[in-house]
């Protein structure tokens, strides 16, 4: 069963546009979350595989047309700053110039395999999914 999820989790992402076998692996579900549930298209992820990096996800531009619903995520984050440490920042760079939305999960681990460094994300997660319900 599980299998049969993750191989329709795969031509999902893949029929968006979204790399799935070029994902982090612990990544997934909150991509998953982010472009199907919430509806913000994500560009790039990182699960941070060295001791103390975080954990980051970029958006794609169209997200820029999103930023009511960014900085309600960033409000309603910052509500549960203790357990979340995430944040949102635009990043401008280049010429011309280009924008891009991200997110930070800022907890830090020293051993990126860390069991807590799961369960954190796992919060976020839950988050997100908190929030695409409302909707």
């Amino acid at each position: 069963m599980e299998d049969n999820v993750k191989s329709n989790q795969r031509e999902k992402f893949i029929a968006n546009g979204i790399p799935y076998d070029e994902l982090d692996t612990q990544m997934i579900n909150l991509i998953d979350i982010l472009n199907f549930k919430i509806g913000l298209k994500t560009r790039h992820c990182c699960f941070g595989h060295k001791p103390y990096e975080e954990i980051q996800v970029m958006f794609e531009e169209e997200v820029n047309l999103k930023e009511d619903q960014i900085l309600e995520l960033a409000e309603l984050a910052g509500r549960e700053w203790k357990g979340l440490q995430l944040s949102f920042s635009k990043w401008a760079r280049f010429s011309p110039l280009m924008f891009n939305w991200s997110l930070v999960l800022s907890k830090r681990f020293r051993d990126p395999e860390d069991a807590d460094k799961y369960r954190y994300l796992r919060s976020v997660e839950e988050f997100f999914e908190n929030y695409a319900a409302m909707k």
